[in-house]
């Protein structure tokens, strides 16, 4: 029935008449047609179809990938996934029936694979898993509803490969100390990736340099904090805690370059830093950042960051939303 009418012409009352019994039979094993269809949306995507008996972590979530959007191409299972996460956002039943049964029922046919991953040094330790798999529904649920016809094998695999085809491949990362030419090297990757993407120009660059000379000028390691990232002895992200104010810690010039965030290496610049802090027994560290670096806001707030302002500002040599986060140890 949801192949002739779609989701929302199938009416408990059709489906009585179609099945030959009352509505009331239908509804003492069904408390919803939510309920009911998402039984059915079980039966045609069942879970021994998504699952591969034997391969390597990314076979088998590229095997889920590939099976389910078959199965959507081939049976009316995308319709109803599609119908129940529109009737999410006006009935209840819906929102149960979809939680209990689909994203918390099927949550580890990804989150297995991911977690085999870090057990096999395929993806870093503090690979985020439930963030990563957040990141899959939602990329699907978004071409389920927006363009079903996007649902390919190519775009099962590029998924996997960039998530899990993503990683160090066997190069050695180091967290090291200040080396000659770090100041002129950090300048460079942070201005040139927001001329890129945010056309930054030499204000932006000045302030950087300036403010990082000064900061280097006067270091402390009894309370300052300077480190960088390497990558088979490049230097490809930074990070540093100014702690010039007795109390209050400074974090600055996070970065992590292009091709190696989401590898681990920002998180563990991030905690090289977090533990410097409080080790020095600083009562809170702040950082001040810009609206939309996504990834680095992932990273401040899963260690229990807090944005506790945002105001528009020129600081950073154009108008930007300027954020100021807080983390108290």
């Amino acid at each position: 029935m949801v192949s002739e009418a779609g989701y929302n012409g199938a009416k408990i009352e059709h489906i009585a008449v179609r099945a030959g019994v009352g509505k009331q039979t239908i509804y003492r094993r069904w408390p919803s047609k939510a309920h009911l269809l998402t039984e059915v949306y079980t039966s045609l995507v069942p879970r021994r179809r998504l699952t591969v008996a034997a391969g390597s972590p990314a076979v088998e979530l590229q095997h889920l990938l590939t099976e389910s959007f078959r199965l959507y191409r081939e049976t009316p299972a995308a319709s109803i996934l599609a119908g129940l996460i529109a009737d999410v956002q006006t009935q209840g039943d819906a929102a149960d029936s979809l939680r209990e049964t689909l994203i918390n029922g099927r949550r580890n046919l990804i989150t297995g694979p991911l977690q085999r991953a870090i057990g096999e040094n395929l993806l870093p330790g503090d690979f985020d898993v439930a963030w990563a798999a957040d990141q899959i529904v939602a990329l699907i649920w978004h071409r389920l509803l927006s363009d079903r016809k996007k649902l390919t094998d190519d775009f099962a695999r590029e998924m996997v490969d960039k998530i899990i085809g993503k990683t160090l491949s066997g190069r050695r990362l180091s967290i090291t100390d200040y080396t000659p030419g770090a100041l002129g090297t950090v300048c460079e990757m942070q201005t040139t990736y927001h001329a890129e993407r945010r056309n930054f120009g030499r204000a932006f660059e000045t302030k950087i340099a300036g403010e990082m000379a000064e900061f280097l000028a006067r270091f402390n390691p009894d309370q300052n904090l300077f480190k960088l990232a390497k990558v088979d002895g490049e230097i490809v992200g930074s990070i540093t805690i100014d702690g010039q104010n007795p109390d209050h810690a400074h974090l600055r010039w996070f970065f992590v370059g292009d091709g190696l965030r989401g590898l681990g290496v920002g998180s563990q610049l991030l905690s090289t830093a977090l533990a410097f802090v409080r080790s020095k027994e600083f009562s809170t560290v702040f950082l001040t950042t810009i609206d939309g670096l996504d990834a680095a806001r992932h990273l401040y707030e899963k260690a229990g960051f807090d944005l506790v302002e945002e105001r528009s500002g020129d600081s950073w040599g154009k108008e930007v939303i300027e954020q100021r986060f807080e983390l108290v140890i």
